[in-house]
């Protein structure tokens, strides 16, 4: 597949996030159930939005691009689902370190989309 457009900032394919999505979250104990929705929910989000520009040359996106992929009620949903996976982890430590660190920047993540949502668009 040649790299175009969108495809060009994806990861490479040879990891399928709907492939392998039980695989990853086996590793979550109790909190599976949130980690699956939660990973499944991102993944479509990013692959599936239609979007009204371009990501740019460094692969950064317009403020448009956080707005259509990551509405409120998304981003409300998602941190959710993370909160629930943290609770349904709480007494398994292990399950909760392998969850933290492969979701290592959600904590900031509703704070950034709302700035980059509200921010001006690049090079205007």
């Amino acid at each position: 597949m040649e790299p175009t457009g969108r495809k060009e900032h994806r990861l490479e394919r040879a990891f399928d996030v709907w492939e392998n999505t039980d695989l990853y979250v086996c590793h979550h104990g109790k909190g599976a159930g949130a980690a699956r929705e939660l990973l499944l929910l991102m993944a479509d989000r990013w692959e599936k939005t239609a979007w009204s520009a371009e990501i740019d040359d460094m692969g950064r996106l317009e403020p448009a691009m956080y707005r259509e992929t990551w509405p409120p009620d998304v981003v409300a949903k998602m941190t959710g689902l993370w909160e629930k996976a943290r609770g349904d982890l709480k007494d398994d430590p292990e399950a909760l370190r392998k969850f933290l660190y492969v979701t290592w920047g959600f904590e900031t993540f509703p704070e950034e989309v709302k700035a980059q949502s509200a921010a001006k668009p690049k090079g205007r």
